[in-house]
């Protein structure tokens, strides 16, 4: 038998107050609003992705109190070559710069080559040091297109191969390129003195290993610090599409205090370089040309530059010092 409810109390608070029904319209909207605070609240107690979430990476990044670094194709550099220098650079605004034209990267795609000539140029380099083939293009001081360019030039030459034969190969100033050839070639022009780099190497049996030194004074080397991975991703990013060979240095945001023993990696000390050289010396086992060694970078003190780190990293290790567009 059904236990029966006990009745109200005459007088009591309660009695006054009876359950009201909402309208139909009404408690949808309810419901409605109590949706979205829902899924306000979720979004807000959204988790970030933890590193393990990441993509893999394509290079060996290492570590070192503050000091950033990695490699990329190094294995390739000869044990003990005849004479071996560095061709050190700066990174933003002497390699690369932003593809959205801000002072900092958006995001780990956010670069671009400095100017058409730069790629082009590096790649050279890293052949150079490889085989120091073609040298009298250089020689001559004639422009030099990009590979695709002498694919196509080749396959214009075939298309007359008793010319070919009979005739030695004219330069290409001698050449009748089309209208968009003439312009990529112009596009792609390496500088002279570059160029004369170039050549002064295989005339001297120097080979040049690439070097980046960068100052990174806003990444902050934690695992969930944007700036931390997007230097990493641009770096492996260039790496993938420059294809050659080279060592990479950064100095992230150093304490105010270095500890004890810990010297400064940041420009214009020479901690990187010191970094670098110890390492790549490998207890004697190669030794380095300072005589033909030099750096490129963009903060030379002049008016327009926010700094004169670069000029004074080099001058104190007495590299000499060229700004990218002297080099480039």
């Amino acid at each position: 038998m059904p236990k029966a409810k006990a009745p109200k109390k005459s007088g009591s608070i309660m009695s006054y107050f009876e359950p009201v029904k909402l309208p139909r319209k009404l408690a949808k909207l309810e419901n409605q609003d109590q949706t979205t605070r829902s899924a306000a609240a979720a979004k807000k107690t959204k988790l970030k992705p933890t590193p393990q979430d990441e993509i893999p990476s394509v290079l060996n990044w290492v570590l070192t109190d503050t000091l950033l670094k990695t490699q990329y194709k190094a294995e390739n550099i000869p044990a003990v070559p005849a004479r071996l220098a560095v061709a050190a650079f700066d990174l933003d605004s002497t390699l690369v710069d932003t593809k959205s034209r801000t002072p900092f990267p958006r995001n780990g795609s956010d670069w671009r080559w400095l100017n058409d000539r730069v790629k082009p140029s590096l790649i050279k380099l890293a052949q150079y040091t490889k085989n120091g083939t073609h040298i009298q293009d250089l020689q001559s001081n004639q422009k030099i297109p990009l590979e695709e360019n002498q694919k196509t030039q080749a396959g214009l030459s075939k298309e007359k191969p008793d010319q070919v034969q009979k005739e030695e190969k004219p330069s290409l100033s001698e050449q009748k390129p089309t209208k968009d050839q003439t312009q990529d070639q112009e596009e792609f022009q390496l500088s002279e003195q570059f160029s004369a780099f170039l050549a002064n190497a295989t005339q001297s049996n120097v080979q040049y290993i690439i070097v980046i030194f960068s100052n990174q004074g806003g990444v902050v080397t934690k695992p969930d610090a944007k700036r931390y991975r997007y230097l990493k991703d641009r770096v492996e990013q260039i790496a993938l599409d420059l294809g050659a060979p080279f060592w990479f240095y950064a100095a992230t945001k150093e304490p105010k205090a270095l500890p004890a023993g810990q010297v400064s990696f940041r420009k214009p000390a020479t901690g990187m370089w010191m970094h670098f050289q110890k390492e790549f010396e490998q207890d004697g086992a190669r030794e380095l040309d300072f005589e033909n060694s030099f750096f490129v970078g963009d903060a030379a003190g002049r008016p327009k530059d926010f700094s004169d780190s670069d000029l004074k990293f080099a001058t104190s290790l007495g590299l000499k010092f060229y700004t990218p567009e002297e080099f480039f």
